[in-house]
């Protein structure tokens, strides 16, 4: 990423602009091979099973840690689910726009926050894509913008203005790196087929530096422990994260070459889990069966000072 600053380092304004759009050109053509987007139906069903007492504390310090916050800060946490950052952010004392694009996300919230007496939290039923000036937040509204986890959209450059805009100081998300956080790589390995890696961070990172942004780079681990309730329940799940990762359809004899691996790679990794029954969070208990190791996902953690940038009409 350095070598990519010092290349636009030498451009002028127009060039990185330009180096900008064909970057984000190309994000968008990736999204649309990829598949489809959740949408706000499908987390609002998973609401229907989750708690706000199940935030991955860890991730969250770590996140909050880096951000460079200072007493008083209005923040905007966008995308901002359950409340996993919205409420420790709240209890600090901090004043927090806390937008998400699904209602029952965002009923958890509130009743959390009520039961707790935190009144500094502003509620926004809000996308990405929706206009965000008409929903109340303006260019410089908060003083930090907050996104973790939650950039899955078709234009990223139009997301990260958006987040820069409406933060006078600074912005901070987390994106992934590699392969899909729902796809185990080790599974796509195993499979030894062409699979989609997109590497988000490297596109948010270029869009940024092209936009005349520097954005600070690290680098936030998390550790999954998936359980499954049996064994060919495993390989199920390994089989479709095979089957979504792929950048072209496989001929019968590849699949089944693929599948044979799969399970090859499940049979040496599933093992017992000890701890079946046991509450895993967001409403679900382990299954009878785990992976022998857990897999990490490592997200890409970008900070970059806003410099006041202001641009009401990317906020439309």
């Amino acid at each position: 990423m350095e070598r990519m600053r010092e290349r636009q380092d030498g451009m002028t304004g127009q060039e990185t602009v330009r180096c900008s759009e064909r970057w984000n050109d190309e994000w968008i053509s990736l999204q649309k091979a990829g598949g489809s987007f959740d949408d706000a139906k499908h987390w609002d069903e998973r609401a229907k099973t989750y708690t706000t007492k199940d935030s991955p504390n860890a991730y969250v310090e770590e996140f909050i840690g880096r951000s460079q916050l200072r007493d008083g800060d209005v923040v905007l946490d966008m995308g901002c689910g359950n409340g996993a950052l919205a409420l420790p952010l709240a209890r600090a004392g901090h004043a927090v726009f806390a937008c998400d694009f699904s209602a029952g996300m965002l009923g958890l919230l509130s009743q959390q926050a009520v039961a707790e007496g935190l009144a500094g939290i502003t509620t926004v039923h809000m996308s990405w894509e929706d206009d965000w000036a008409a929903c109340g937040l303006r260019a410089n509204a908060v003083d930090v913008g907050f996104a973790s986890r939650s950039i899955s959209v078709c234009d990223l450059r139009r997301a990260l203005l958006k987040l820069s805009s409406v933060a006078k100081r600074r912005a901070c998300i987390t994106i992934s790196t590699g392969a899909s956080p729902r796809v185990d790589e080790r599974v796509l390995r195993a499979a030894d087929v062409a699979a989609f890696e997109p590497h988000d961070c490297v596109f948010a990172y270029a869009l940024l530096v092209g936009e005349g942004f520097y954005p600070q780079v690290s680098y936030i681990e998390s550790e999954r422990c998936d359980t499954f309730a049996t064994r060919e329940d495993a390989v199920a799940a390994f089989d479709a994260m095979v089957e979504r990762a792929l950048t072209r359809p496989l001929s019968p004899q590849e699949r089944r070459q693929a599948a044979e691996r799969v399970r090859a790679w499940a049979d040496e990794n599933v093992v017992e889990n000890d701890e079946a029954g046991r509450p895993v969070g967001r409403g679900q208990v382990q299954g009878a069966f785990r992976l022998r190791e857990p897999r990490i996902v490592r997200w890409a953690y970008l900070t970059w000072e806003t410099g006041g940038y202001d641009d009401e009409a990317v906020l439309r």
